[in-house]
């Protein structure tokens, strides 16, 4: 975990923070929606139903406001996913495009509709967290990410890193309602939230991090 520490401590040192908000209120967020769509949601591609979760997810990664990032519905097997667009790969970072796709199947796990609003923010910001990662990185460390889930313990510790990053970038109680919601709320089965257990970081380690940080 030497790499995972090195993160936190670096980004800390650079002072990439921002203030941890507990709880967003979706009735006040709605009521900044213009202002925040004409700030980062103009010219982008994303679901109608989900556009107050994304653009309050996005909100929390500044340097990625001129980043192409397309948000699509699709048939996946997990609640989202995240990738370049193929092509995006032998790109430099400032011109690639990135895709974040959302399961609008019937089945899966937990479906991104049944998922509370706050919770909706924190998965999101998981996810834009991956393309914060994915912009440090060349064409041979992309890919080299793909290798990280080949196994179990480089799974979980990439994904350690990523939530780090959405901690460290203000969403930290977000990402806490998220993973709370999976394991304690949500319908789905105990294969899926031990795996969620296994990779991610669970609730109290979330928290924990947070109160460290001190954000």
């Amino acid at each position: 975990m030497k790499l995972f520490t090195s993160i936190i401590f670096f980004l800390i040192s650079v002072n990439l923070t921002l203030s941890q908000t507990v709880l967003y209120d979706s009735t006040s967020v709605s009521q900044k929606y213009d202002s925040l769509y004409n700030a980062i949601g103009q010219n982008r591609v994303f679901p109608e139903r989900y556009k107050l979760s994304i653009l309050v997810a996005l909100s929390h990664y500044p340097t990625l406001y001129n980043c192409e990032i397309i948000f699509q519905e699709d048939k996946i097997k997990t609640t989202l996913n995240t990738r370049p667009k193929f092509g995006s790969y032998f790109k430099k970072t400032q011109k690639r495009t990135y895709i974040i796709r959302i399961n609008n199947s019937d089945k899966g796990e937990i479906l991104l509709k049944d998922v509370p609003f706050n919770a909706r923010i924190g998965i999101f910001a998981h996810e834009i967290a991956h393309i914060y990662d994915f912009e440090s990185r060349g064409f041979f460390k992309v890919i080299g990410r793909g290798f990280d889930y080949m196994s179990k313990k480089s799974k979980r510790k990439f994904e350690y890193e990523i939530d780090s990053l959405t901690i460290v970038h203000g969403a930290g109680w977000q990402l806490y309602e998220w993973s709370y919601f999976v394991l304690n709320l949500s319908k789905a089965s105990e294969d899926y939230k031990n795996f969620k257990r296994e990779i991610y970081m669970k609730p109290e380690e979330i928290e924990t991090l947070i109160l460290k940080i001190g954000i």
